[in-house]
């Protein structure tokens, strides 16, 4: 277990309320492709489970989103992974990469022109090719043992990029050839994303690369840059633990040196800067999951001024319920975040339907966006039907 991509097993919880009709599955022949562009998936997909009906202040909530930006997301609803936008209220889904390879982990760049995302569309192999059943994409949390991984971004043939597109899904250009989960800077000049299980940042002009966290750090992904440039969050750690961690940076975007932890570790991953750069949002605990707002102002504690942070309550039984990948709307007045029912609920009736077993109970199927106020008060379910739909990222133009 390398990096935590972990708790992208999202989805929405309680009993799955139905699968998709059509009588029994067939068992697709061993070696086989089938509705997942992957090794011995079952023939068909698994169904929506149940919806969140809008209360009367999720119904408030959902007019209140309407005109108010657009959500970049990767979904497996076409069979393989795409690229798909929406509006927040869950209305105007549109696939923007049609592409057969594997596209996901979409992030908007500063100023809505371009969305960067992961790809293995120029690889001589495809990651569906060394993949069984990975339905959740915890693309080195729990790894099949067959990928025998050399170091992220390359397994076994498969080489994997980032790319950047259009927000319509057009001039789609390669960024970095060998690299994963990226963002760009507020300037446009420099681009962070992750390469052998650390944070590197590439000066786009120069064609020049860095680490980006100091020498001999360890462990570092899913970065996110500050409004101003000057810090880059991620989380970092090993098998122990992660944590949400903040490096400030000096000219030409090499870190400073300085750092800051800001809990201790467990499995708090998925970090993002709230607007102003003074919160940040995460996920908290893999099998319990939950989001956790940190104030930076907040008095630290313990020997290493750790920040305890608030955990979010979203109105859901988080026994029930995986709640990751958070992300903050750029005016700070709502999250959008991935929901899916915990492993233990769906295991007996995912494995009636073809799902195998996975090591350490992480295959989740059902994985559905929502959408909150900043506060949790209020939850709308913005997509359905028993797919995956994961990695939001929101983005709304200034006025």
């Amino acid at each position: 277990m390398s990096r935590s991509t972990l708790l992208c097993i999202l989805g929405l919880a309680l009993p799955l309320g139905s699968v998709a009709s059509g009588g029994e599955r067939k068992k697709p022949a061993r070696g086989g492709r089938g509705w997942m562009d992957c090794k011995n998936s079952p023939a068909k997909h698994p169904g929506p489970w149940r919806p969140i009906k809008d209360t009367p202040e999720g119904a408030r909530l959902r007019k209140e989103l309407a005109g108010r930006g657009r959500i970049a997301f990767a979904s497996n609803r076409d069979g393989n992974w795409e690229i798909y936008a929406t509006d927040p209220d869950g209305r105007g889904q549109v696939n923007l990469t049609k592409n057969p390879a594997w596209d996901f982990y979409p992030r908007w760049s500063p100023d809505g022109k371009r969305i960067v995302f992961f790809s293995d569309r120029d690889s001589e192999a495809r990651i569906a090719g060394r993949v069984d059943q990975l339905m959740q994409l915890e693309m080195t949390w729990t790894r099949p043992r067959n990928w025998e991984p050399k170091h992220w971004g390359a397994y076994v043939g498969v080489k994997v990029g980032v790319y950047s597109m259009n927000p319509d899904g057009s001039d789609v250009k390669r960024l970095v050839p060998l690299g994963s989960n990226a963002c760009l800077s507020p300037d446009g000049k420099f681009v962070a994303y992750e390469y052998e299980d650390t944070l590197h940042i590439l000066n786009l002009g120069t064609g020049k690369s860095h680490l980006g966290t100091p020498p001999h750090w360890g462990g570092a992904w899913e970065p996110s840059f500050s409004e101003d440039g000057k810090q880059i969050l991620c989380m970092t750690g090993n098998e122990a633990g992660y944590s949400p961690t903040i490096f400030p940076l000096g000219p030409g975007c090499v870190p400073t040196g300085a750092y800051r932890v800001l809990c201790n570790g467990g499995e708090a991953c998925h970090p993002r800067w709230a607007p102003g750069c003074k919160r940040v949002i995460y996920s908290q605990d893999t099998r319990g999951a939950k989001l956790r707002w940190v104030s930076l102002d907040e008095k630290g504690e313990g020997d290493y001024n750790f920040l305890p942070g608030k955990d979010i309550d979203l109105g859901v039984d988080d026994k029930k319920i995986i709640t990751v990948c958070p992300t903050v709307s750029p005016d700070g007045k709502y999250i959008a975040c991935a929901q899916s029912p915990v492993y233990f609920e769906v295991k007996r009736k995912a494995e009636r339907l073809g799902y195998k077993h996975w090591n350490y109970g992480r295959q989740i199927i059902w994985q559905e966006l929502c959408v909150a106020r900043a506060d949790g008060k209020a939850l709308i379910q913005i997509t359905d039907g028993g797919y995956a739909n994961r990695d939001p990222d929101w983005f709304i133009p200034k006025e």
